[in-house]
């Protein structure tokens, strides 16, 4: 094997193993085990004298060819000193040999900065610490000593910091094995820690699920209301301890955890605290359980502000829509319930759910030249946007029916109001009808919108007209008047959608609703006969028109 590592023959390695016993004085076994295990020479360096001369080690060495491993796995700074020694025999100084990758002081200074230097030079403070005389002590009896951990006090640019610090020595050999750890740094860590649970009032806590023990921070205490004297609570007891009607999500979740092992993430209350928890289960190499392991943070304050802004978003949004609400009353005329040759009611109601007041909107006036003009219709959309839209199109509708223009001619220049808007999406529906006093005749159109019904003589019946887009969608639509001669006390009822469209469904046609009215003598004038309507509706405006021919 000597051989092999050396790369020469056999009798070339034997001769050298005879030379280095010789000189040594010890046997050639000894010299051969130690240059196996710690000779590392490639065929060529072999055969070079001085190379060869080099790699003999002295009887020290051949002890030690294990430390270097040793001192690679030692977790913290570790290092191997050589004892310095007067013409006495006493030992005065300790020089370091050889560190590992740890190895650092109060300034940092790398394992290479280190090694080399001597003790004293290098951590001035072990002999004000007594770390000096423990570490010779240790030399002399080989007894292995435990430091600290005990304050450590080193200049740094002429000031003396402070600093705790452990050791520990062991003797090998004539040499000394020294481990060390400044707890400064575990101590800011640790600090830190507190600080960050404090701030962000987190708690962590662990279920061994091996030992069968459970460890908390305090603030978990505090977050599940626990005496911080008693043990803490096993993981199936938490659900006992929150808010009645969190307790199954908290259930749920730790069952997952600790028979699916699966990570949760959920929220409990404890009181009126808010706590917010994560948790993940630690697995061996077989998928079981060692242990569960969680995070909790008090949100209460977070949820609080969550709330009050809520709160205030929704204060604001009722705000606004009571701003489009009473836009909207402001803009929809006065009734007057006598006009010529007719009786009027009008009911208008907006919608429950005030997020959804809508455009709906009416008319009923009299025209310069005796006509009365009748109109009833619905932009399209909800809030401020849908109420200025419905002020836009009976502003317009007035303009254009004072000019004389006939119900056709109105729905076309509203359908061009609609289309030209800014919102390219914005519709409108309606019915726009003239009822001429003097001979009786309804002459009426429609855009999209419900046909008129008309009650006569008990019966109800819907007035037909197949003309009619909605308004705004194209720009050029073809409108057609429709004409329907009335009788003394025939009643035309005309509505918006939402007296008829429900999210639960659509509810009965008016038609038939007023068939039964008649029938039951209910719709005997304009105001019975918008009684016979249910006009909640939770979700859009409902706007309804009576209006009955007198027998003046």
């Amino acid at each position: 094997m000597l051989s092999e590592r050396l790369g020469c023959s056999s009798p070339e390695a034997l001769g050298h193993l005879e030379r280095v016993a010789g000189e040594k004085g010890v046997g050639v076994t000894t010299v051969a085990a130690t240059l196996v295990g710690d000779v590392r020479l490639d065929a060529t360096a072999a055969s070079d004298p001085a190379v060869i001369e080099r790699s003999r080690l002295n009887p020290a060495e051949w002890s030690l060819t294990w430390i270097d491993p040793v001192l690679d796995v030692i977790p913290t700074p570790a290092a191997l000193l050589i004892p310095i020694r007067d013409a006495a025999g006493a030992i005065v100084e300790f020089r370091i040999d050889r560190c590992n990758d740890e190895a650092t002081d109060l300034l940092g200074r790398t394992p290479e900065q280190i090694t080399g230097r001597d003790l004293r030079e290098a951590f001035p403070g072990v002999l004000l610490s007594g770390i000096f005389e423990a570490y010779v002590r240790v030399m002399e009896t080989g007894e292995p000593v435990r430091l600290g951990p005990l304050t450590y006090q080193e200049p740094i640019n002429g000031v003396l910091c402070p600093a705790v610090l452990s050791a520990r020595a062991q003797k090998v050999g004539d040499r000394l094995l020294v481990s060390w750890r400044f707890h400064d740094e575990e101590a800011r860590l640790e600090a830190r820690m507190r600080d960050v649970e404090r701030m962000v009032s987190l708690g962590w806590a662990e279920w061994n699920a091996v030992t069968g023990e459970t460890s908390w921070t305090r603030p978990i205490y505090e977050m599940l209301g626990h005496d911080p004297a008693r043990p803490p609570l096993p993981l199936a007891e938490i659900p006992d301890r929150v808010e009645p009607e969190d307790a199954p999500e908290v259930r749920r979740a730790i069952t997952a955890l600790t028979e699916l092992h699966r990570p949760e993430t959920f929220e409990f209350r404890v009181g009126e605290r808010h706590v917010a928890a994560t948790t993940e289960p630690v697995l061996d190499n077989f998928g079981q359980p060692i242990a569960f392991r969680g995070v909790m943070q008090d949100v209460t304050a977070r949820r609080r502000i969550e709330e009050q802004l809520a709160q205030s978003r929704l204060e604001l949004e009722r705000q606004r829509l009571r701003l489009a609400e009473e836009m909207q009353r402001a803009l929809l005329p006065e009734t007057d319930p006598t006009l010529p040759a007719l009786r009027v009611a009008v009911r208008y109601h907006p919608a429950q759910n005030t997020a959804q007041v809508g455009g709906d909107w009416f008319e009923a006036t009299t025209l310069p030249d005796g006509r009365v003009l009748i109109a009833i219709g619905d932009a399209s959309g909800h809030g401020l946007s849908a109420a200025a839209r419905m002020a836009q199109l009976r502003s317009a509708l007035i303009g254009v029916a004072f000019t004389g223009a006939d119900a056709a001619g109105i729905l076309h220049c509203l359908n061009r109001v609609v289309h030209h808007t800014q919102d390219q999406t914005a519709t409108a529906t309606a019915v726009v009808a003239h009822f001429d006093p003097a001979t009786r005749v309804l002459s009426w159109a429609r855009a999209g919108h419900p046909a008129p019904v008309l009650v006569r003589d008990g019966r109800a019946r819907r007035l037909r007209n197949a003309y009619g887009t909605l308004l705004g969608a194209a720009e050029d639509m073809e409108y057609r008047v429709t004409r329907t001669r009335l009788r003394p006390g025939d009643l035309v009822f005309l509505y918006t959608d939402g007296l008829v469209e429900r999210r639960t469904g659509d509810l009965a046609d008016p038609a038939q609703v007023l068939q039964r009215a008649a029938r039951a003598g209910g719709a005997a004038d304009p105001d019975s006969a918008l009684d016979a309507f249910d006009f909640g509706n939770p979700e859009d405006d409902t706007c309804a028109l009576a209006f009955q021919v007198t027998h003046d």
